[in-house]
């Protein structure tokens, strides 16, 4: 029970019992003093006046105590519990402004309270925000800059945006050079599910198409759309959604007994602002309930996004560079084979073996 229906209640059972007690006191008093001086019939309508008096005076105040506890709840409770709201929720991390705005447009000692602990508030969550760029950004940036194993990156880059919004699931698709987004990681705490990366396990979920046949976008996918368009995606509950098609989350999650329900589909762009990928991170928890809850916006997120982007870009254009060099280099032996293989046929030692050779054919044919 929250503490405003506590208070409430206390505040009304108080009343209730004073009333019942004035109430039972003034009835005894009067009957006694009307017994000495009254017949029976006219002390019994006597007592009937008496008590409908005592149960009127009641009410009145039962009513009166009633109304100083709703009062009393909007005035000093309501504010008190929004403080208390405000305060867990700086504890946990996401402190909301909107929590105490009833309170901050007060205009009384309150509304005073209010104010300073918003501005309170707002500074230690920029202090932990900040913090959090210290302590999870940078050692991630320079971690994913040093490492050289592709699938290990690819995995890395899941995990950290799943720990970071403290998602149950992951995805991660790369765009390939025919115009499909392929998924290359997979993740799901719940089921205990990992594919690709490190785990040695294939992903064999079918590729998104980003056109169609007619070369019609594709729109009806979110990763599709959030490829297509470059912009993030959030969803608060699939299935409420029309603007998406959604078979394959309902199919999967029909054979898992999963449900899908919040999402957060972000695009992954090089340095020329082209899509090569797009991470998908499926049902935000609540660190202290385990509640799915909607994906909030974060700037440590953002901040993963630019630097998954550039680490992913920038290991992609090695891995071109180094094709680029492989073919360079195959096509530059391919040249000094053929060098060679003319010089070779140049020679009057070749010419001499060929001439034999023809000789030995036209043997054989009159033979």
């Amino acid at each position: 029970m929250s503490l405003r229906n506590r208070m409430l209640l206390f505040v009304t059972l108080l009343l209730a019992g004073a009333v019942l007690v004035m109430a039972s006191i003034q009835t005894w008093d009067t009957y006694q003093a009307l017994v000495a001086y009254l017949p029976a019939d006219r002390l019994q309508a006597a007592l009937q006046r008496e008590i409908f008096q005592a149960g009127l005076a009641a009410l009145v105040i039962l009513l009166a105590g009633v109304l100083l506890s709703v009062i009393t709840s909007r005035e000093i409770t309501r504010p008190l519990e929004s403080f208390q709201q405000a305060a867990a929720s700086v504890r946990s991390g996401d402190y909301q402004p909107s929590l105490l705005a009833a309170v901050v447009a007060r205009q009384d000692e309150l509304g005073q309270l209010g104010i300073i602990f918003d501005k309170m508030a707002r500074d230690v969550g920029a202090r932990d925000r900040r913090l959090n760029l210290l302590r999870v950004i940078i050692p991630m940036g320079v971690a994913l800059s040093a490492e050289k194993d592709f699938s290990r990156l690819l995995e890395t880059i899941v995990i950290e945006a799943q720990r970071i919004t403290n998602a149950d699931a992951g995805s991660l698709y790369l765009r390939t050079d025919d115009n499909m987004l392929k998924f290359v990681i997979v993740r799901n705490q719940s089921l205990h599910i990992a594919l690709g990366g490190t785990t040695g396990k294939p992903v064999t979920l079918n590729s998104i198409a980003l056109y169609d046949e007619g070369g019609r976008p594709n729109h009806n996918h979110i990763a599709s759309y959030s490829a297509l368009t470059g912009k993030r995606v959030v969803l608060d509950d699939a299935y409420l959604t029309t603007e998406f098609d959604l078979s394959g989350t309902r199919a999967f999650d029909g054979q898992t007994g999963y449900h899908s329900k919040s999402f957060l589909t972000m695009p992954l762009t090089d340095l020329a602002d082209n899509v090569i990928g797009v991470l998908q991170l499926i049902n935000a928890k609540n660190p202290l309930s385990e509640e799915i809850i909607p994906f909030s916006q974060d700037e440590v997120l953002d901040s993963l996004v630019l630097i998954t982007s550039a680490g992913l870009s920038a290991y992609i254009r090695e891995e071109k560079l180094r094709e680029e060099i492989n073919k360079l280099r195959i096509e530059v032996d391919l040249a000094k084979q053929n060098k060679q293989v003319d010089e070779i046929t140049e020679t009057d030692y070749f010419k001499k073996l060929e001439i034999e050779a023809e000789l030995m054919r036209q043997k054989r044919k009159l033979s």
